[in-house]
């Protein structure tokens, strides 16, 4: 190999270390050389010996080496403290969704008894013929039919948050009309409502508002807001339901008169097993699904729902879908 080059100098040293070649212009102390060997035992002390051309190339380097190091070492522990951050924070979502999800098996089942008792009670009461009159075994059919209604709303609660979180929600959507809807939904629940002390009033000067959508979900929509006024309403209080026109838009509005929502959990109030954790209104079942459901029918219909404090105390929930141009009829 060549003797000089840019990083290295190969040389020859005599038995008293005096190199004996020199390249011109080179600074080097020669009493130092970076690795030396002796050539052979007929030559004692005479050695072939290797200079760095920079002595400070090894220094630079090392330095430049140590810097990088230094660089990837607070890269890691910056890595390892954020992934711990991040890990941390996502085992704190995942077990507070298993708490959730574990408490709404729990509201679930103490939603179920509720009207599988009244149902067994009522069915009891026909079988043995303790009402003979033909108007209270009426106002006994009536309520069968109200709690087996609301039965089969929190199933398809529970139905439909299952389908949506897998995408296979589905809708069969026809032209209806959303007085009768509406009307048709307030004869359902009334009664019931009734016993518990709570007046469910419907108000709107349309005799008939022409709608294309999936009737069954729109009208879950609507059980589930007036569920959702009834836990919330005390004995002697009325639910409101209100339907109009506004520009381009059809208004449906539910309005109670009960606590309201604190202002810190209004953006909450639609999130999967959310439930307001309030003094008054900690004793309140339900789910915590369904104003979920509800956002997401009215979403997947082209509509928009929102919570406003109703002036006065309670609370107004308001859906907007777009009018599709249809005449209306006025009614009184």
């Amino acid at each position: 190999p060549p003797t000089v080059t840019d990083a290295r100098i190969f040389t020859v040293l005599d038995d008293k270390g005096i190199p004996l070649h020199t390249p011109p212009e080179r600074q080097i102390d020669w009493r130092e050389p970076f690795v030396a060997r002796e050539i052979h035992e007929t030559l004692p002390r005479w050695q072939a010996a290797a200079y760095l051309a920079d002595p400070d190339f090894i220094a630079t380097k090392a330095e430049a080496t140590t810097s990088v190091l230094w660089v990837l070492t607070a890269f890691l522990l910056f890595a390892v403290a954020g992934g711990g951050v991040v890990m941390t924070a996502l085992l704190g979502s995942e077990l507070a969704l298993a708490r959730k999800k574990t408490d709404l098996v729990t509201n679930v089942s103490h939603e179920l008894k509720t009207p599988l008792t009244s149902i067994r009670l009522f069915a009891e009461m026909l079988m043995a013929d303790i009402a003979p009159s033909a108007t209270k075994r009426k106002e006994y059919c009536t309520l069968l039919v109200s709690e087996t209604e609301r039965l089969s709303r929190l199933i398809n609660n529970v139905l439909d948050f299952s389908k949506s979180s897998q995408g296979k929600k589905q809708y069969r959507k026809t032209k209806l009309d959303l007085v009768s809807l509406i009307r048709q939904t307030v004869s359902c629940e009334e009664l019931r409502l009734k016993q518990k002390g709570i007046t469910l009033r419907f108000r709107s000067r349309y005799k008939k508002v022409e709608f294309t959508g999936c009737r069954e979900s729109l009208i879950q929509v609507l059980v589930n807001l007036i569920s959702n006024a009834e836990k919330y309403a005390a004995s002697g209080k009325m639910i409101e339901i209100m339907l109009r026109k506004e520009k381009d838009t059809i208004v449906l509005e539910t309005a109670d008169r009960g606590p309201g929502v604190p202002a810190w959990a209004v953006k909450k109030i639609f999130q999967e097993f959310y439930r307001v954790d309030d003094s008054l209104t900690q004793n309140a079942g339900g789910s915590g699904l369904g104003l979920t459901i509800a956002r997401m029918i009215v979403t997947d219909h082209g509509g928009q729902i929102d919570y406003q404090p109703r002036p006065g105390g309670g609370s107004l929930f308001r859906i907007t879908f777009p009018d599709n141009k249809e005449e209306h009829s006025h009614g009184a």
